[in-house]
């Protein structure tokens, strides 16, 4: 495995076309995936950086569904009753090696009086940034990049 830093471009993740329930603003909790997402694969030894033409590595993607659950259905059936999602989609590009999978689900459903919406899908998206950045780690050692 080498050793040295792997620079990474990650593009902004596209949430155009993604199902969205939620009654607030979304955008703090995409900034917080996208932020979540730098930081664990700076954890993981990959530096992210932004796309160039001679960019190498490329990780993309894009939401599929941002739903805020019901917070009803969590106060009175508990557990799996009206969670919210966070769900993403993407991909790792690899010059010369080609390209890998990346998707991400993430659930939760309870919290103190069945969670506020916010809390939970922020907690979500921080799982689905920690889920894509180790299934990129786990690519790039399988195209032998790191």
């Amino acid at each position: 495995m080498n050793s040295q830093p792997k620079y990474c471009a990650v593009d902004l993740w596209d949430a155009s076309q993604a199902w969205v329930r939620a009654p607030f603003d979304i955008t703090p909790i995409l900034s917080d995936f996208q932020q979540g997402l730098y930081h664990e694969m700076t954890l993981r030894g990959i530096t992210p950086v932004q796309r160039t033409p001679d960019a190498a590595l490329i990780v993309y993607g894009r939401y599929l569904r941002i739903d805020q659950g019901n917070q009803l259905e969590r106060v009175v059936a508990t557990f799996l009753a009206g969670e919210a999602i966070v769900e993403v989609d993407g991909g790792l590009w690899v010059a010369d090696k080609g390209t890998w999978g990346l998707h991400a689900v993430s659930r939760r459903g309870w919290g103190l009086y069945g969670g506020e919406a916010w809390d939970l899908l922020k907690w979500c998206a921080g799982k689905c940034a920690e889920s894509i950045a180790q299934q990129v780690l786990l690519s790039l050692q399988q195209a032998r990049v790191m």
